[in-house]
């Protein structure tokens, strides 16, 4: 009975640190020495002291921005109608905090994989924004009044550019965007002669650019 009993305890002596150590995981990829890196899904994704929603924000991540996950919690939790797990994350400057599971994607293997979901990532992106932004818009200055030039974006890729001084003068092409910049870059030049700033508030656009030191914006007046 007494041996028995000595068994028992030398396995849980065993068994309790090996629980112990394996209940908060690294996400480190020991056998490989590979980093395990992220990708953010969404805008303005809040990085936190604490895996809790109510937890401090620390900083903000912008969608796009590759990560490196650390670690995650011990368990899910609901945040409305999802159930995922918070993931501690380093950013590239060194801030380390936690980012909620869904707005995160986890790439597993290497850099190329993660370069490769970047570029889908981005190629699936540019095509949701120009069916947003697709319609005419027309310049305003800074009291907000119409001014001289008028965009017509197309959800192709396409687009024309022309003064209300000139409208015979049409500038056609296509548009592609720069997302480390937020920019639209029009490859065949602009009335305007320059490119767009976009920036996205709730499900509208703002578009700004500066002519002769002016601010000017766009505002949709038709949508396509």
């Amino acid at each position: 009975m007494k041996k028995a009993i000595k068994i028992t305890v030398l396995i849980l002596c065993i068994y309790f640190p090996f629980l112990s150590c394996s209940k908060h995981k690294s996400h480190q990829d020991n056998r490989s020495g590979k980093k395990l890196m992220g990708v953010i899904l969404t805008d303005n994704t809040s990085l936190r002291v604490d895996p809790y929603i109510f937890s401090s924000k620390i900083d903000m991540i912008s969608k796009g921005e590759t990560i490196e996950i650390t670690d995650k919690s011990e368990v899910k939790s609901w945040i409305g109608n999802n159930n995922d797990y918070w993931y501690k994350v380093k950013k590239l400057n060194g801030v380390s905090g936690w980012i909620y599971g869904q707005n995160l994607k986890i790439i597993e293997s290497s850099q190329a994989a993660s370069d490769d979901y970047l570029e889908e990532f981005w190629e699936k992106e540019a095509g949701i924004i120009k069916k947003e932004i697709s319609g005419k818009w027309w310049s305003l200055n800074e009291k907000g009044d119409f001014t001289d030039h008028c965009l017509e974006i197309s959800g192709n890729g396409s687009y024309k550019s022309y003064s209300k001084n000139n409208p015979s003068s049409i500038i056609e092409g296509e548009y592609n965007f720069d997302f480390n910049k937020n920019e639209i870059i029009f490859l065949n030049g602009t009335s305007f002669k320059n490119n767009l700033t976009f920036i996205k508030r709730g499900s509208t656009y703002l578009f700004k650019t500066k002519i002769n030191q002016e601010t000017i914006s766009f505002k949709k007046i038709i949508a396509k």
